[in-house]
């Protein structure tokens, strides 16, 4: 048997338990994401809220990306979470309820706004 085929749409949530200091090997893993699913397809992946704060160093990983790929799409979760905690669950780590769900709408509207095969910023 192959590898599976994957979707148009790939939505990632990775970092968040990556050790803080790496950022250059995040960004080694970002491009990794992005190569294995190759240019005609979108990619959704939400910012990273850590330890109480957001993790600035890896969302700009992250919005590096975004800016040179039109394909790539971020859901703010750490921005959501820090303007609305109630998002959180009490351990202050997890979503409640209600940021999952919020978390969800969020992915689904950026899954919206792409065109896969379309949306590769040309050279």
């Amino acid at each position: 048997a192959g590898r599976p085929v994957l979707s148009n749409y790939i939505v990632v949530s990775l970092g968040t338990n990556d050790p803080p200091t790496e950022v250059e090997a995040f960004r080694r893993d970002v491009a990794r994401v992005l190569a294995l699913v190759g240019p005609n397809r979108c990619v959704v992946w939400a910012t990273i809220w850590r330890n109480e704060r957001p993790s600035d160093a890896f969302n700009e990983v992250l919005r590096d990306a975004a800016k040179a790929n039109r394909r790539v799409s971020l859901v703010e979760w750490a921005e959501m979470v820090e303007q609305t905690p109630a998002l959180l669950a009490p351990d202050r780590l997890h979503g409640s309820e209600d940021g999952y769900r919020e978390r969800a709408r969020q992915v689904a509207a950026a899954v919206e706004r792409c065109a896969p095969a379309q949306s590769v910023t040309p050279a």
